[in-house]
């Protein structure tokens, strides 16, 4: 939910190199949770896989139905655009909206419920995540 829905309109001005590292550590721990992730859907789809080949062996009836895994979320594009707009930017002060400073900074960003939730099948760190919420 943006900030402007919550009666939030401020803006606040910051100083661009803290924010592009504050966005590189905010990234570095998404990426974390998209690592854990695939490794998790791997595992999870291997082991749903062999499943239904040994089923399959022997002669028996499978429906490939079965194979509802969530494919893990990924929006570090997000980061890295915003990051690269930064490095390229002339200005070393940097005007942020609420929801900016939001997205930014707090590292709420309004994908990042849905992210948390279709990860967390597989990354103990989105659960853990999850869980705090």
């Amino acid at each position: 939910m943006g900030m402007h829905r919550l009666n939030v309109s401020m803006t606040t001005t910051v100083d661009r190199n803290k924010l592009i590292i504050t966005l590189r550590n905010n990234r570095d721990k998404h990426a974390e949770i998209v690592k854990e992730a695939h490794a998790g859907y791997l595992d999870a789809a291997k082991r749903a896989v062999e499943k239904c080949s040994a089923a399959l062996a022997k002669g028996e009836i499978v429906s490939l139905q079965k194979f509802a895994l969530t494919v893990p979320v990924d929006y570090r594009s997000a980061y890295d655009t915003v990051i690269t707009m930064l490095e390229w930017s002339t200005d070393e002060k940097i005007v942020l909206q609420a929801d900016e400073f939001r997205q930014f900074v707090q590292d709420q960003w309004d994908w990042k419920d849905g992210f948390i939730n279709s990860n967390a099948g597989y990354s103990s760190t989105a659960r853990s995540l999850n869980n705090a919420f």
